[in-house]
């Protein structure tokens, strides 16, 4: 609202009639005053005046007065930062051009969802000292009544809280695998009233928010890499803690194999043997699943083997075994290892036999050392060992026709099924071979 007047310099005590001209498309009145009580691009223009007294009697022209109307101006507003440490605050501006009879009204909003709050009215400095975070607005106004410039584009300042944020991951295994399930959780400390939303950043540099404080990770090579959060209070959202320090996701991509050994390949009658089974690269967390028989098969039972400890078993039935490691919830398995074949010693145990049974045997002599298994209905492939310079033959006799003194030593045997050779005895006691010796 602007009043444009027709002044006289020196006629103040002279009754006028006034007259007006205009390049406007409005036509002033014929008084002294020309009142707009709103302006618009209509009024632009030049304006000029007189004065007359009677029809004899007028003032020159006035000079031209321009009157240029534009759009309703934007305050800028600047903050000298946009994040108030704990305790600390920022220092806002507005400025409506290079006027200085405007006075200026500011704004705030906790959240966008949220209704705006006067928090300073007519102004007459330009500048606010704000210890709040949230979405700050400003505009100005001049006049009576007072006319108001748009809003300024909003700035947002974040405030800073003594909360600290801590993230981890669970688990927390310093090497995962490609489709393992992985939840990274972020703690906020000394902050339990508080209702907070949380910010991540990632690894692709993105940063999400989420009401919960944890994400799952299915992990593969492309989640490897840094996050870390920060928590928002829910009821003023521009309150937040810092960030949290850095943890770094590191993922394989290739799946872990098992391995299997065994102390033993070879179970003695009445014992175990002990198969240990281990996960390559060596990384912590796995338990062990133990089979046996074909590859269709369930995973060995508890009570079908004897825990040694965890990666360790004891068994007492020959097989082909194998195992496989897994971790988390749902369970991570590695592959496979490969297949380990352990064979069980027949029970019968046998003996070598000295024929004739002379209590003394001379040089020259002719004798018999045989190998005898109890169980004469099985067919058997015989194996002798000897410590003795002759080697006996593969068969259940050795038969020395003419003894010597390098026949002396001990002897043993034992006997593999015909049939199942993977099945053999276990060797004998050793025999001892004594020869006298006669010119």
């Amino acid at each position: 609202m602007i009043t444009i007047k027709c002044e006289i310099q020196g006629g103040e005590n002279t009754e006028w009639q006034y007259e007006w001209r205009t390049t406007s498309s409005k036509t002033p009145p014929t008084h002294s005053e020309y009142n707009i009580s709103s302006a618009s691009f209509s009024y632009n223009g030049q304006y000029w005046c007189k004065g007359r007294r009677d029809v004899f009697f007028s003032t020159a022209w006035s000079d031209a007065f321009t009157l240029k109307v534009s759009n309703k101006p934007r305050p800028t507003i600047t903050a000298d930062r946009r994040t108030i440490p704990a305790g600390g605050n920022a220092t806002l501006s507005c400025s409506v051009g290079s006027y200085n009879e405007w006075k200026y009204f500011w704004f705030r909003r906790v959240s966008v969802f949220t209704e705006i709050q006067v928090i300073r009215n007519k102004e007459p400095d330009q500048m606010i000292t704000v210890t709040q975070g949230g979405i700050y607005y400003c505009k100005g106004g001049r006049g009576n009544p007072v006319f108001f410039t748009e809003d300024s584009d909003p700035i947002t300042i974040e405030k800073r809280v003594s909360n600290k944020a801590v993230v981890s991951l669970e688990p927390s295994w310093p090497l995962i695998f490609s489709g393992e399930k992985i939840t990274v959780r972020c703690q906020i400390y000394l902050g339990r009233r508080t209702e907070w939303e949380y910010e991540w950043s990632k690894p692709d540099s993105s940063t999400v928010l989420a009401n919960n404080a944890s994400i799952d990770v299915n992990a593969s090579v492309i989640s490897s890499g840094s996050y870390r959060c920060m928590g928002k209070n829910k009821q003023e959202l521009y309150s937040v803690t810092e960030w949290s320090d850095v943890i770094t996701l590191t993922v394989s991509g290739n799946r872990p194999k098992s391995s299997i050994s065994a102390d033993s390949r070879v179970l003695p009658e009445g014992d175990t043997v002990t198969l240990t089974c281990s996960v390559t690269p060596s990384t912590p967390g796995w338990s062990y699943y133990w089979y046996r028989g074909k590859k269709t098969s369930e995973p060995l039972m508890m009570a079908e083997v004897v825990l040694h400890s965890d990666g360790q078993i004891g068994v007492s039935q020959e097989g082909d075994y194998w195992c496989r490691g897994g971790r988390g919830n749902p369970v991570y398995y590695t592959d496979y290892s490969d297949v380990i074949s352990i064979k069980q010693t027949v029970r019968n145990r046998p003996a070598v036999t000295l024929h004739p049974n002379w209590p003394e045997v001379y040089s020259r002599e002719t004798i018999t050392l045989k190998c005898e298994i109890p169980g004469e209905d099985t067919e058997w492939v015989y194996e002798w060992a000897t410590s003795s310079s002759h080697q006996p033959p593969n068969q259940n006799e050795y038969k020395i026709n003419s003894v010597s003194t390098s026949h002396r030593g001990q002897y043993w045997c034992k006997g593999r099924m015909r049939s199942a050779q993977q099945n053999s005895t276990m060797w004998s006691a050793s025999f001892q071979l004594k020869i006298v010796y006669s010119e």
